[in-house]
């Protein structure tokens, strides 16, 4: 991916994933599994099936497929990439209890 605006929309959709990643770390480092840790934080899971949301309206051919990025805030190219295609399946998992 080249395109500065799907960069973006990249970014943001990757920023809130490490947000609610960050929470299910903590809830992991007690010993619970993943996926229900995963759904004891509506908020930040909510937000990221909405960027995931609003990422394949505007790039629907993503939706099955990983698109990977390079991005170099600091300066030094630094890769990305994110299996969206598996994204929406595991997102589902909480709302399916």
């Amino acid at each position: 991916m080249t395109d500065p605006a799907g960069i973006r929309a990249l970014r943001s959709l990757n920023a809130r994933m490490d947000a609610l990643g960050k929470q299910v770390m903590v809830c992991v480092e007690k010993k619970l599994p993943p996926e229900p840790c995963m759904c004891r934080y509506p908020a930040e899971l909510a937000a990221v099936q909405k960027e995931h949301q609003s990422v394949i309206q505007v790039y629907p051919d993503w939706a099955t497929r990983a698109v990977a990025w390079t991005d170099s805030p600091s300066g030094t190219p630094v890769g990305h990439t994110i299996v969206i295609a598996n994204l929406g399946p595991q997102l589902g998992r909480c709302a399916a209890r």
